[in-house]
């Protein structure tokens, strides 16, 4: 399967937006700039026939005590 264009709408915080995708493409970019929530939209639609398939960013998951919770 190849995906040649995915648009974003409401998603995350991503705004409304349209991605044409080649063969090779690179997700880049700062800490909280969508990168992740990026690649869970293509994630859902790809396998929205499977809902077993699912593995949405597993840091989301995990909380970790911080010192300044202290």
């Amino acid at each position: 399967m190849f995906l040649k264009k995915f648009v974003y709408v409401n998603w995350g915080n991503i705004p409304a937006l349209e991605f044409d995708f080649g063969p090779i493409n690179l997700l880049s970019g700062g800490n909280g700039s969508g990168k992740t929530t990026a690649a869970d939209a293509i994630q859902t639609v790809m396998t929205a026939a499977h809902d077993t398939l699912f593995h949405y960013n597993p840091c989301l998951l995990y909380t970790s005590p911080s010192p300044r919770d202290s």
